[in-house]
Protein backbone atom coordinates (compact mmCIF):
# COMPACT_ATOMS: atom_id res chain seq x y z
CA UNK A 1 0.00 0.00 0.00
CA UNK A 2 1.09 3.53 -0.65
CA UNK A 3 -0.26 6.86 0.62
CA UNK A 4 -3.47 7.80 -1.13
CA UNK A 5 -4.66 4.22 -1.68
CA UNK A 6 -8.27 3.39 -0.93
CA UNK A 7 -8.59 0.70 1.73
CA UNK A 8 -11.39 -1.01 3.58
CA UNK A 9 -11.57 -2.02 7.21
CA UNK A 10 -11.61 -5.73 8.03
CA UNK A 11 -13.56 -7.00 11.03
CA UNK A 12 -12.84 -10.74 11.35
CA UNK A 13 -14.51 -11.26 14.75
CA UNK A 14 -17.61 -9.10 14.13
CA UNK A 15 -17.05 -6.71 17.05
CA UNK A 16 -16.13 -3.70 14.92
CA UNK A 17 -12.87 -1.88 14.25
CA UNK A 18 -11.87 0.85 16.68
CA UNK A 19 -9.92 3.73 15.15
CA UNK A 20 -7.49 5.58 17.42
CA UNK A 21 -7.40 9.29 16.59
CA UNK A 22 -4.22 11.26 15.96
CA UNK A 23 -2.74 13.06 17.82
CA UNK A 24 -4.93 12.48 20.91
CA UNK A 25 -4.52 8.71 21.08
CA UNK A 26 -8.17 8.23 22.04
CA UNK A 27 -10.31 5.61 20.32
CA UNK A 28 -13.38 6.85 18.47
CA UNK A 29 -16.24 5.70 20.74
CA UNK A 30 -18.20 3.79 18.10
CA UNK A 31 -16.45 1.04 16.15
CA UNK A 32 -16.61 0.91 12.35
CA UNK A 33 -17.98 -2.17 10.62
CA UNK A 34 -15.96 -4.27 8.22
CA UNK A 35 -16.05 -2.97 4.66
CA UNK A 36 -15.97 0.71 5.70
CA UNK A 37 -13.81 2.65 3.24
CA UNK A 38 -10.90 4.86 4.28
CA UNK A 39 -7.80 6.45 2.78
CA UNK A 40 -4.36 5.03 3.59
CA UNK A 41 -2.01 7.84 4.70
CA UNK A 42 1.11 5.81 5.53
CA UNK A 43 2.60 3.75 8.32
CA UNK A 44 2.52 5.02 11.89
CA UNK A 45 5.94 6.09 13.16
CA UNK A 46 5.52 4.67 16.66
CA UNK A 47 6.21 0.96 17.01
CA UNK A 48 3.55 -1.31 18.48
CA UNK A 49 4.30 -3.38 21.57
CA UNK A 50 2.50 -6.36 19.98
CA UNK A 51 4.88 -6.27 17.03
CA UNK A 52 2.17 -5.40 14.52
CA UNK A 53 2.41 -2.47 12.13
CA UNK A 54 -0.03 0.40 12.57
CA UNK A 55 -1.47 2.20 9.56
CA UNK A 56 -2.42 5.89 9.55
CA UNK A 57 -5.78 6.39 7.84
CA UNK A 58 -8.30 9.10 7.04
CA UNK A 59 -11.86 8.05 7.83
CA UNK A 60 -14.90 10.34 8.04
CA UNK A 61 -12.55 13.34 7.90
CA UNK A 62 -10.63 12.11 10.97
CA UNK A 63 -6.99 11.05 10.99
CA UNK A 64 -6.35 7.94 13.01
CA UNK A 65 -4.67 4.58 13.01
CA UNK A 66 -5.63 0.89 12.92
CA UNK A 67 -3.57 -2.28 12.96
CA UNK A 68 -2.37 -3.62 9.62
CA UNK A 69 -4.50 -6.75 10.13
CA UNK A 70 -7.62 -4.56 10.29
CA UNK A 71 -7.34 -3.27 6.72
CA UNK A 72 -7.01 -4.43 3.17
CA UNK A 73 -6.60 -2.64 -0.15
CA UNK A 74 -9.62 -2.10 -2.38
CA UNK A 75 -9.07 -3.60 -5.82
Amino acid sequence: MKPGDLIQLVDPDGTGVYVVTLPTGQAIPSPYSGGTLALFLGWHEVADLRGEKKARILIDGIQGWVYESELEPVE
